[in-house]
């Protein structure tokens, strides 16, 4: 079934239909004559601001345990409204946060618009949405503008209708059995509970079909009987495993108190690594203070390395100048050796010329 989502801003006891933001214009909501579908009113409060999206309406402030939607063509309470809807409508709250009250339309139940809209295009109706708190009292009511847009096919003749007995009244019945079976304090959604006896209301609906509603309401009043014997074995479970949950903690304290132990000895040891960390750092600064030394005396003896070799270097500059003076030297020896050689043999000449003489 198709789900139609239109956001309604709620002023005080009136509603409008508009944007995120608040605007209401080009904003309108029309549905199609006989055709079924889920209107999901998005409720958010009013806000002058204009410039942020409209907060979403308080919901917990209805207190309803039950709601409607009519329609009709007028205000005038005194006639059954043409189209009165209370069965499945539910409002609950989104995990976005946004407030959602539901309203399933029943394809037949548009039908019975065709009366009013005939041949024309479309037809305008009042909308109303309310609610019923626990004992049967109207609570809230908003009032709106809503379309139906006529039908080019229908399919094969309208569904015949036949009305909900006294639906006048059933919203109340629902409020009142939602308020009998919900033990509990609670908020638009998990209505409180109230003491009401078959004789009060009775008197809520003097005037309605009283013997009917009775009935209902009997009837209601078994069904919650019923479900609260049923509840019974269940707690009865609930409170077996109450009591193993309690065991279970107690046994979980004293593991609890075990890893506190252990926890403490963790503690002592990492306290003494800290302190064997801390002597081993002290330790290590030394080290690199005597390592920073001796690189210090290295870089010392490499540049006296470096000295010695440049005198070296210089050393053998000389040797070289004195092994070329020498080959000099060897050269005038030389030289002088002949010169020697042939003085001898001049004198060994003349030796001969005096011993012939």
């Amino acid at each position: 079934m198709q789900k139609i989502r239109s956001i309604l801003k709620i002023t005080g006891s009136g509603a409008a239909l508009c944007d995120a933001y608040g605007s209401e214009t080009g904003i309108a909501l029309e549905l199609m004559l006989g055709t079924g579908c889920i209107l999901e009113f998005d409720l958010r409060q009013d806000s002058s601001g204009g410039s942020a999206e409209l907060p979403a309406y308080p919901a917990d402030d209805l207190g309803a345990a039950a709601f409607y939607c009519a329609m009709d063509t007028g205000q005038s309470n005194s006639d059954d409204p043409l189209l009165l809807i209370y069965s499945a409508v539910t409002l609950k709250r989104e995990n976005s946060g946004k407030v959602i009250l539901s309203v399933p339309v029943d394809s037949g139940l548009t039908n019975r618009l065709a009366e009013v809209i005939k041949g024309g295009e479309s037809a305008t109706f009042f909308c109303e949405l309310g609610g019923f708190d626990g004992e049967g009292r109207s609570v809230f009511a908003w009032q709106f503008k809503i379309s139906f847009r006529n039908r080019v096919y229908l399919g094969d003749g309208n569904e015949s209708v036949t009305p909900d007995p006294a639906y006048y009244t059933a919203v109340q019945v629902d409020a009142i059995a939602a308020g009998l079976e919900k033990k509990i304090t609670g908020s638009a959604f998990e209505p409180a509970a109230e003491n009401i006896s078959v004789a009060d209301a009775g008197n809520l609906f003097a005037g309605s079909n009283v013997e009917m509603i009775l009935q209902e309401l009997g009837s209601r009043m078994n069904e919650a009987e019923g479900k609260v014997n049923d509840f019974e074995t269940p707690l009865n479970t609930l409170d077996r495993r109450l009591e193993d949950a309690e065991n279970l903690l107690t046994g979980l304290d004293d593991r609890m108190k075990t890893s506190e132990s252990s926890l403490n000895e963790v503690k002592s040891s990492v306290s003494s690594l800290e302190n064997s960390v801390d002597d081993f750092d002290d330790r290590m600064g030394t080290a690199e203070n005597s390592l920073s030394g001796l690189a210090d005396r290295m870089g010392t003896a490499e540049n006296s390395l470096s000295g010695l070799a440049d005198r070296m270097g210089t050393a053998e500059n000389s040797l070289n100048e004195v092994k070329n003076s020498l080959t000099g030297v060897e050269g005038t020896l030389a030289g002088l050796d002949d010169r020697m050689g042939t003085v001898e043999s001049i004198l060994t000449g003349v030796e001969n010329l005096l011993g012939g003489i």
